[in-house]
């Protein structure tokens, strides 16, 4: 059995860290700076829980004119109406391709489920629109706006592949000063360490009994 204590002014919340436990508290899994003030709404923080509503797990900021459509929000239930799930503002002129909202089915087309609106100039590279096929390039399905300057290191984009680098799938600016301990970035790794993989800043104030 191993008996840990925690630094008296950083705690953990939902595997977030907490600057100040008085004033901190947990929401879902997201922080919240006042907990007087602030609620959770299905997981979304929401400022004010007398004008705030959920629809969804979507936060509707006038629950008087605001309404639910299949999960997205509508601003006037009068004039919008649901086709498919996806919002459509008339009826009569929208249809949907493939699910998706087409508002002229001749110039229109769906390309790998998405909507392309010139399907010249228009393609698909995994699964993601590119406005510029000769411009734009996707790299590990993230669109990059310059091949040449821009790259992927572990599905994350980096914008100068010379002074960025990925540890552990983390961007790290220098990878001289940081460095990884448990999947989280320390920037000073001198007096960082981790306690059950979040990050504290100091190390002194922690102490680890064993107990046998």
């Amino acid at each position: 059995m191993v008996a840990k204590e925690q630094t008296n002014s950083f705690d953990c919340c939902n595997g977030l860290l907490t600057t100040d436990t008085a004033s901190f508290d947990c929401c879902n899994g997201l922080l919240t700076t006042d907990t007087a003030s602030f609620d959770c709404c299905n997981g979304l923080l929401t400022t004010d829980t007398a004008s705030f509503d959920c629809c969804n797990g979507l936060l509707t900021t006038d629950t008087a004119s605001f309404d639910c459509c299949n999960g997205l929000l509508t601003t006037d239930t009068a004039s919008f109406d649901c086709y498919n799930g996806l919002l459509t503002t008339d009826t009569a002129s929208f249809d949907c391709y493939n699910g998706l909202l087409t508002t002229d089915t001749a110039s229109v087309d769906c390309y790998n489920g998405l909507l392309t609106t010139d399907t010249a100039s228009f393609d698909c590279y995994n699964g993601l629109l590119t406005n510029n096929t000769a411009s734009f390039d996707c790299y590990n399905g993230l669109l990059t706006t310059d091949t040449a300057s821009f790259d992927c290191y572990n599905g994350l984009l980096t914008t100068d592949t010379a002074s960025f680098d990925c540890y552990n799938g983390l961007l790290t600016t220098d990878t001289a000063s940081f460095d990884c301990y448990n999947g989280l970035l320390t920037t000073d790794t001198a007096s960082f360490d981790c306690y059950n993989s979040l990050l504290t800043t100091d190390t002194v104030s922690l102490t680890v009994t064993t107990v046998y």
